[in-house]
């Protein structure tokens, strides 16, 4: 019965007619004849279809023709159902699915909000227990059903603890068998868990697994629907918006087998007030999608398992009849052209992908004796280990997975998920985005990435981006990415290209009963391959964290290779490379937080004994502090004499390593050495400085490498020479010289620099990892009789760092090069503590100014650096252009006409054709932002600028928000640094810029 003004619209209170007098409480049959009608109309008439549900509470039996659901929306088109403006069903059934849409297209589901009555759980207030028994005694809360009723009574009960209403995981979970009848709403319990005096008090949930088999909505087979103006691209096949579940036997939502896309947006999982559980499992489980699956914008809580499962599943191997056919369990989802993966459960390996030429379901095997799916495939199948014929010494078949069933392309953007029984998000489908979400009040990991053999589920979620999200009160391993279920050889890495970026990690490390991961470490790494963390946020601690797994670092690494560690901030952790724990196999480490800095900022001696191993020493007191402030203003230093002394990393460096240092000697006829060794002191390289045979010469640099039989513990042992030339700076002649030496993992080039000029160079690829640390001195170790070293660090793919810590205006204009001005003293130091704590810092006129960077960066970069205004109507910008200073890209910020005002900040491309000499040149605009940061106002503003070499990408963010993004194929090679100021270069009257960094990533 359509509305006589619109006949696309059906109203289910317009069906009264249909409802069944013995059963007069089912609003059911309305809500099913109003569907059947509208879809009729649809297939008349070629238009969209509505059934509106008006605003009230419908009470839904479950539908007698289909024994799965309640209400079930089936091969229908263009139609929409939902409430005006909203509607409650409540669902009567535990086993029938509330609202399930089956094999359609274009279909949405709006303004509904489903609830279960009776209640699949119960919960109550525990009284009383006896430990030795195991038994728990709980009063029931009044309105909530029985223990004793269904669906417990055939059910597996699990027990949930909660404290002040929340899950409380630092409590084991029950399971509870014989509930009992004490007296009244209270009954005993039994648990075949341990059952402590501290429950007392606490509130319990009784959760029924397996005796349930509903779920709130259900998405299945829906068709594709494609753009028909882009081909290839999916618009949604069914949208699931604000769409509310306030109970469900199982899971919330479940999205299976839909050849379309399916979204679902701003929709709730939520217990009303005076329920602690939701649903009984998953929030959203997804399995076997040829299409993404996107969750926006939507809030899920209080779920009695994860908010979310996107995921594919393994099938066992039953049979392989030829090298290029093979039986599996049976499963309807393979059809031709589809790719598997095929692995072994034991160890997580990949064995072979293969494309489908032919299949067959629903074949009997009489070898296997059971049901099965054949499948044909192109290329040729190694033997593989089967059901029927086991491979030798395997105790598992292989399985097979179909890559086109795992819902590829899935993106989870603006959500937030917490206060669940287990995690946040459960992530199998490859090429997934999880941005801008909020993950509060876990027990177990935020988010878990690979496959996993237990459940066999898969595969492995490559290329996953995790981008701007928060994480609160997560007290297990915030981020988990690993293989589960099986156990993998060392050096397999099977899951690859994660980013993980922008996110902010805090209040982590409360205790926390079971979990994956570890309390207390936000990132949790094993069999990863190509995985990026950057710029983010690692905060405090939560006030009750109590830390005792082995690993109790932020970041755990374990066999994985090819990782990059760029630019994060660790609130907690001052040491370098406090935060990392890093187990066996990691190889290809990038980090360019120093992996190594030692100052000599001791408070004594015997600190500063305890830090360094003696290898050798020929006697005396060899190692001491300096203290002396005519020699160095940053006093204490290190005065070495006549031993060698070695550190650990605290990890073992594979990849590009830069090695820098301070050191003077205080006499001629010396010799003394810093280098990187391997864990065993054999092998590596050293980088020596020999004073020459008098005072006021400048001796010799050499390059060294360590080859020896067994570990370094002779002082006169210094390594074979492999390159040397003149250092460039006076024995004995103070300030100390800064010596560098770099080594590029792919090549073996080693280069060794004096005071900022490359003196020599080599290759050697004999050594490949490095450990400790070695230093040797020259003397007896007094003042005036030893070699003096200080600022000792050890980084990683640091291209340029500029911390502006210039001891006069007269270095850093002898560092920088004019490119333009407009007259004036355009380039000064600032040393104004009221301005900044970490001064100085560079005040810059109307001038641009550029620096030659060591090598030209041609991979992907991250430009950083601080800069604040002084005044409005100023323009400052800094970028990287090539070797002629004609093309590249910069990132500028124009203050805004007014004082206070944010401005804009732009991405800006320079194209000239001879070489950057006007102050004017800008350059175009690619793209443009508001910078979200007052012009004038202090502390300063953090920029970064990056660039993807692949892509061309350009994005700029600001105090970590992204502001701009652009994209520009047009250089590729980087070879200078430039900046511009606006003003007289006075204090007040020009631009402040500090902390210049170049990161080059992998």
């Amino acid at each position: 019965m359509a509305h006589a003004s619109d006949p696309s619209v059906f109203d289910v209170t317009d069906y009264e007619s249909y409802r069944d007098s013995n059963n007069p409480n089912d609003d059911g049959p309305l809500f099913r004849a109003a569907i059947s009608d509208a879809k009729d109309y649809v297939a008349t008439n070629g238009v969209p279809a509505t059934v509106e549900i008006p605003s009230g509470t419908y009470t839904i039996g479950p539908d007698p023709a289909n024994n799965g659901a309640h209400l079930k929306i089936a091969l229908a088109e263009m139609l929409t159902i939902k409430g005006i403006p909203d509607a409650t069903l409540i669902m009567t059934d535990w086993q029938h699915d509330g609202m399930v849409i089956s094999a359609s297209r274009e279909v949405s589901l709006e303004n509904i909000t489903i609830d279960y009555d009776p209640l699949a759980y119960t919960q109550g207030t525990i009284t009383s227990v006896d430990t030795t028994n195991k038994y728990i005694y709980m009063d029931i809360d009044s309105g909530f059903p029985l223990p004793t009723a269904d669906p417990f009574v055939n059910s597996d009960i699990k027990g949930y603890v909660y404290t002040d209403d929340n899950i409380d995981g630092s409590f084991n979970e029950h399971r509870i068998y014989y509930p009992t009848l004490v007296t009244g709403l209270n009954y005993r319990l039994t648990s075949l868990d341990s059952v402590t005096t501290d429950l007392v008090g606490h509130d319990l949930v009784l959760s029924t697994r397996g005796g349930t088999k509903a779920i709130a909505v259900v998405v299945t087979g829906s068709e594709l629907n494609e753009d028909p103006n882009n081909p290839g691209e999916h618009l949604d096949s069914v949208t699931v918006k604000n769409v509310t579940v306030n109970a469900s036997p199982t899971g919330a939502f479940n999205c299976r087998s839909n050849d379309g896309m399916v979204t679902l947006e701003d929709c709730n999982i939520t217990a009303p007030t005076g329920r602690l559980l939701s649903t009984n499992a998953d929030g959203l489980h997804a399995r076997w999608n040829r299409a993404p699956i996107n969750l926006i914008g939507c809030d899920f809580s209080r779920m009695g398992d994860d908010a979310v499962n996107i995921t594919g599943s393994y099938q066992g191997l039953l049979e392989q009849t030829s090298a290029n056919v093979i039986y599996v369990e049976q499963h309807a989802g393979y059809y031709v052209n589809d790719h598997i993966r095929i692995t072994n459960p034991e160890t997580g390996e990949l064995i072979t992908e293969a494309t489908i030429t032919a299949v067959s379901k629903g074949v009997y095997t009489p070898t296997a004796g059971t049901i099965s799916t054949k499948i044909t495939v192109a290329e040729t199948l190694p033997t593989l280990s089967s059901v029927l014929t086991p491979l030798s010494g395997r105790s598992e078949a292989d399985e097979v997975i179909n890559l086109d069933l795992i819902g590829a392309g899935s993106q989870i953007i603006g959500n937030s998920f917490g206060n669940n029984r287990a995690r946040g998000i459960m992530l199998r489908c490859d090429n997934a985005l999880i941005e801008g979400n909020y993950f509060y009040q876990l027990d177990d990991p935020a988010i878990v990435i690979g496959e996993d053999f237990a459940w066999r589920e898969g595969p492995g979620g490559d290329g996953a981006i995790i981008r701007n999200n928060v994480f609160e009160n997560i007290n297990r391993s915030n981020i988990v990415i690993q293989i589960a279920g099986a156990t993998p050889p060392a050096g397999y890495h099977d899951i690859d290209d994660i980013v993980i970026e922008g996110n902010d990690f805090f209040d982590y490390g409360r205790a926390s009963y079971n979990g994956r991961g570890n309390v207390g470490t936000v990132l949790y790494v094993e069999d990863t391959e190509n995985l990026q963390f950057l710029r983010n946020t690692i905060g405090a601690k939560n006030e009750d964290a109590v830390i005792t797994d082995p690993v109790t670092n932020p970041v755990y690494l374990n066999n994985s290779g090819d990782l990059a560690l760029l630019n994060n901030n660790f609130f907690e952790y001052t040491g370098d490379q406090d935060w990392l724990d890093t187990g066996s196999d990691v190889e290809q480490l990038h980090i360019t937080n120093q992996i190594f800095n030692d100052r000599f900022s001791y408070g004594s001696e015997t600190e500063l004994d305890a830090a360094w191993s003696t290898l050798a020493t020929l006697g005396g007191n060899p190692l001491r502090l300096g203290t002396n402030s005519s020699i160095s203003a940053d006093e204490p230093f290190a005065m070495v004499g006549n031993t060698t002394v070695a550190r650990d990393l605290e990890m073992t460096i594979r990849a590009d390593w830069h090695l820098s240092f301070d050191m003077i000697h205080t006499a001629a006829q010396r010799s003394g050495f810093i280098g990187l060794l391997d864990a065993s002191l054999e092998h590596g390289y050293l980088v020596q400085w020999s004073s020459g045979a008098s005072t006021g010469i400048e001796g010799t640099i050499s390059i060294k490498e360590m080859d020896l039989s067994s570990p370094l513990n002779s002082w006169s042992e210094t390594g074979a020479t492999l390159s040397s030339a003149s250092s460039g700076h006076l024995n004995t002649t103070l300030p100390f010289a800064h010596i560098e030496l770099s080594w590029e993992a792919s090549t073996g080039t080693l280069t060794a620099y004096v005071d900022g000029v490359a003196v020599t160079s080599t290759t050697d690829t004999t050594a490949t990892s490095f450990s400790k640390i070695v230093m040797r001195g020259n003397g007896t170790g007094a003042e005036g009789a030893s070699i003096y070293y200080d600022n000792i660090i050890v980084n990683t793919e640091a291209a340029y760092y500029q911390q502006m810590d210039y001891a006069s205006e007269t270095e850093l204009d002898a560092d920088w090069t004019q490119a333009a001005s407009q007259g004036g003293n355009p380039l000064r130091l600032g040393t104004n503590t009221s301005i900044s704590a970490d001064q100085p810092f560079m005040m810059l006129g109307n001038a641009t100014f550029y620096q030659e960077l060591d090598k030209t960066i041609t991979s992907d970069w991250q430009l950083s650096f601080e800069m604040i205004h002084t005044s409005a109507q100023r323009l400052g910008w800094i970028g990287l252009l090539d070797d002629s200073g004609q093309s590249g890209y910069v990132v500028s910020w124009a203050s805004g006409g007014s004082t206070g005002d944010s401005g804009t900040v732009y991405i800006r491309k320079v194209d000239l054709a001879s070489e950057l000499s006007s102050w004017y040149e800008t350059g175009t605009s690619l793209a443009s932002g508001s910078s979200g940061h007052s012009n004038t106002t202090l502390p300063f503003a953090q920029f970064d600028l990056t660039w993807e070499a692949s892509t061309g990408t350009l994005t700029v963010w600001v105090d970590g928000s992204q502001v701009a993004t652009a994209t520009d194929t047009d250089f590729a090679g980087f070879s200078r640094i430039y900046v511009r100021g606006n003003g007289s270069g006075a204090e007040g009257e020009s631009i402040y810029y500090d902390n210049i960094e170049l990161t080059t990533l992998p």
